[in-house]
């Protein structure tokens, strides 16, 4: 009798198809489903808030929040310097449409001033403030909830340096803040956003403001985008202020030189077209050079001084 010893077969095994992940399509920005515009109701101009508008931009000082965007866009959100990273983002603030609110609820053609000025966003993450909603006990909350109001300027303020003494060097930067329910700006009152999706058009290089804590709701979102004259030879207050001690300053100042130099640029050529057109005797022409020459010299020369203020540490993360 022989003895037959069952050996196990090899199991088949049966290998799972490998698909190759497809990334949905990124969400593009698109002004019919995105966009909300509703012209501000009423707005305020530096003189209310006793300021003298000579030399700015314009005489408006702040609006009342309007309403811009709808609630389908994307959850994303940047922080600041990396608006090309977030397609979204980038195409909206860059749409026609967009600008072209923005532009009437500011009473003034405006563009952004450059791409690192695009939507810089500002959080507040804090559940205390979900939980108070009488503002007697929110500043038990916090101390000093509300920052000090300088007295109104009557003036604009006027650089240390002699030779920067023009109104391109002092004047404002448009801003638009899209505002989250709850935000609150305060110049020398307060306006509150009513929702998510609102904004405030803002000359903030004239007016005393700040963003102060939201009452009620756990968590604020703000997301500002600057802009400037669309005309060359508007007055052009732009400045680099403190966001110099926040950005890197390798691509900030890169961008705000092609930037000013594209102005001059700009400046330059609409001069020569006047010129041409005018049939201009010498002595005319002397004299709209020498203007032109010592009006584009103190632009110039702040262009190079918002550089060299910059701590050298910063140039660099």
């Amino acid at each position: 009798m022989s003895v037959k010893t069952l050996l196990p077969t090899e199991p088949s095994i049966t290998q799972p198809e490998v698909k190759e992940f497809q990334a949905p399509p990124p969400v593009t920005f698109d002004p019919s489903k995105h966009l909300q515009f509703s012209p501000p109701s009423e707005s305020y101009s530096l003189e209310d808030l006793l300021l003298y508008s000579e030399g700015t931009t314009s005489k408006v000082a702040i609006t009342k929040p309007f309403l811009l965007f709808t609630l389908s866009g994307p959850g994303t959100y940047i922080i600041r310097g990396t608006g090309r990273n977030t397609p979204f983002v980038y195409d909206a603030w860059h749409s026609e449409a967009v600008r072209k609110a923005c532009s009437e609820a500011a009473g003034l053609e405006l563009e952004i001033v450059f791409d690192y000025e695009i939507a810089h966003v500002n959080v507040q993450l804090d559940s205390k403030s979900a939980e108070v909603n009488d503002i007697d006990e929110f500043a038990k909350v916090l101390p000093n909830p509300f920052p000090p109001l300088a007295e109104p300027v009557l003036g604009q303020r006027e650089p240390a340096d002699e030779t920067l003494k023009s109104s391109d060097s002092n004047g404002p930067v448009w801003k638009v803040g899209r505002l989250p329910c709850g935000k609150e700006i305060a110049p020398f009152s307060k306006f509150v956003g009513p929702g998510i999706g609102y904004a405030v058009m803002m000359q903030g290089g004239c007016i005393n403001h700040a963003a102060l804590r939201a009452l009620g709701i756990g968590e604020r979102i703000t997301m500002v985008t600057s802009f400037r004259p669309r005309d060359p030879l508007a007055v052009d207050g732009t400045t680099l202020g403190k966001v110099k001690t926040v950005n890197n300053l390798d691509q900030l100042f890169l961008q705000w030189t092609e930037y000013r130099l594209q102005i001059l640029s700009s400046r330059a050529l609409a001069l020569r077209e006047k010129n041409v057109a005018g049939d201009l005797k010498a002595a005319d022409i002397e004299k709209t050079m020498k203007e032109w020459v010592d009006e584009q010299e103190k632009y110039r020369n702040f262009t190079l001084a918002e550089i060299r203020e910059a701590e050298p540490k910063n140039s660099s993360y």
